[in-house]
């Protein structure tokens, strides 16, 4: 547990659990504390439960491509593994220049679908300038999410990619499977994005059941009072 705040002064920082097998397994509590100038990620992939945390007075840049997803707390899970995020907050803006591949968000990049995050909020403004790479996937909370509930986000997000009919954006999630309920967003979203909306950028469809019945996935009470920019459609 933590039990003070904690300035790292962008010192260089390896995400806890990428060394070894890539993932952090445990239990962490941040005793409502903060962690501020971090250099990276303070997880990288993640299995268990982290909650009570802030990130604060931090910039996150990145000038090159990389191959993982990217969230200021975790880069997120691997599909079937659980983890747990609640009460977790961002006020770090994060800033890509090229090549980013796949999935950003204030919190979190790419969640599995046994990932459930709670009363979290992105504060930070996300600024994604994509050239190379795969497509960009950007949410204020996660890029990639599939159980949310009582998040928001204020923190502006704005792409500008060559990928114009593959980006996904939104204020809470680029790209989104499950439940969002709860939720707003009241930042600016997007830019030249064909997928932009101001809680989800894009649904994708529901799980198909062996008996052949057909799961739809659940947007309850969420709202979305933000501006929202689009190339050719958005919500």
């Amino acid at each position: 547990k933590l039990t003070t705040d904690i300035d790292l002064n962008y010192l260089p920082w390896i995400a806890i659990g990428l060394l070894g097998n890539s993932t952090f397994y445990g239990y962490f509590d941040g005793g409502n504390h903060s962690i501020s100038k971090l250099d990276f990620a303070l997880f990288s992939y993640a299995q268990g439960y982290i909650k009570n945390l802030t990130i604060t007075d931090t910039d996150f840049v990145f000038e090159d491509a990389a191959d993982y997803p990217f969230g200021s707390v975790t880069f997120g899970a691997h599909y079937e593994e659980v983890l747990v995020i609640e009460n977790c907050h961002s006020y770090a803006n994060i800033t890509v220049k090229d090549g980013f591949n796949f999935a950003i968000g204030g919190i979190v990049g790419e969640c599995g679908q046994n990932t459930y995050i709670y009363n979290c909020s992105n504060h930070g403004d996300i600024n994604v300038t994509q050239e190379d790479g795969l497509y960009p996937v950007v949410g204020g909370i996660g890029g990639l999410v599939f159980n949310t509930s009582f998040c928001y986000n204020t923190g502006d997000i704005k792409v500008e990619s060559s990928f114009i009919n593959n980006v996904k954006v939104g204020g809470i999630a680029g790209l989104s499977s499950k439940a969002v309920k709860n939720c707003y967003n009241t930042g600016k979203v997007g830019d030249n994005g064909n997928y932009v909306g101001g809680f989800v950028g894009l649904s994708e469809e529901g799980e198909i059941l062996d008996d052949g019945t057909k799961l739809y996935h659940t947007y309850e009470n969420c709202y979305n009072s933000g501006k929202v920019i689009s190339y050719s459609s958005g919500g």
